[in-house]
């Protein structure tokens, strides 16, 4: 049986797994109009990786081309700060709303994973959306 199978089985064993089978997904949430306040949030948050990685990653490029180390002993941590900034930020604009959200996705394709890959499938009843 191969890897994946098994994971499926063993998921499909735990609580989790069985409610996520047994339990239909309501993705109703995803079809109300998402709030100015989501949207900042969710942009915020892709801003704070994009700031993070790639800046300090120019950075130790700039400090190597320039033989000046201070330019990533300084500024790494300078931009790593900042972008845990705008990450908090984010998270403070999503709230709960990104929480609900997140877990609704997460049973959703819990689901589909678990049809598609688990045998112990056919010996939970499950509801089709």
């Amino acid at each position: 049986m191969p890897i994946i199978n098994r994971l499926a089985d063993r998921i499909a064993g735990t609580k989790y797994g069985r409610n996520a089978l047994n339990e239909p997904v309501d993705l109703g949430y995803f079809k109300q109009r998402p709030s100015l306040r989501l949207i900042m949030g969710l942009l915020l948050l892709v801003l704070s990786y994009i700031i993070c990685w790639p800046v300090i990653a120019l950075l130790t490029f700039l400090a190597a081309y320039y033989r000046n180390p201070l330019i990533i002993v300084i500024g790494g941590p300078l931009v790593y700060g900042l972008s845990w900034a705008v990450f908090s930020l984010s998270m403070l604009l999503l709230g709960i709303h990104s929480y609900y959200g997140a877990g609704v996705i997460g049973h959703y394709f819990t689901r589909q994973f678990l049809e598609k890959y688990s045998s112990k499938v056919s010996d939970i009843e499950t509801h089709k959306d």
